[in-house]
C-alpha cells in the first residue's frame, strides 16, 4: 500500500502507478519510507507541486518523441511542383 500525505489530503493507492494517478503526480520508489508493509512519503504544498510538475514534464516529452514534422513533406511538395514546372517548360 502506498500512501502519500499532504497539508489537505491523503492519497492511498494499492500500487505506485494507482497512487501517481491519484494524485496526478509522479512519485518513484526511494521517495518512500517503509514502514511495516506500507510505504508512506509526506510531502508539504511544494513537494505536492513539484510531483505533479515532474509528471507534466515527462508527458510533454513523451509528446514531443512522437511529434510530426512537416517541413520535410512540404520541401518535398515544392520540389515536386518545381520539377513539374521545369518538365513543361523543356517539354512544351
Amino acid at each position: 500500500m502506498y500512501i502519500a500525505i499532504t497539508e489537505n489530503h491523503v492519497y492511498i493507492g494499492k500500487t505506485l502507478s494507482m497512487l501517481n494517478r491519484s494524485m496526478n503526480g509522479l512519485m518513484e520508489e526511494d521517495e518512500f519510507k517503509q514502514i511495516g508493509g506500507d510505504s508512506i512519503a509526506i510531502l508539504t504544498a511544494a513537494d505536492l507541486d513539484f510531483v505533479q510538475d515532474k509528471r507534466k514534464l515527462s508527458t510533454i516529452m513523451f509528446g514531443n518523441f512522437f511529434k510530426k514534422d512537416s517541413l520535410p513533406r512540404n520541401l518535398m511538395i515544392i520540389n515536386i511542383i518545381l520539377t513539374f514546372i521545369m518538365f513543361v517548360r523543356i517539354g512544351g
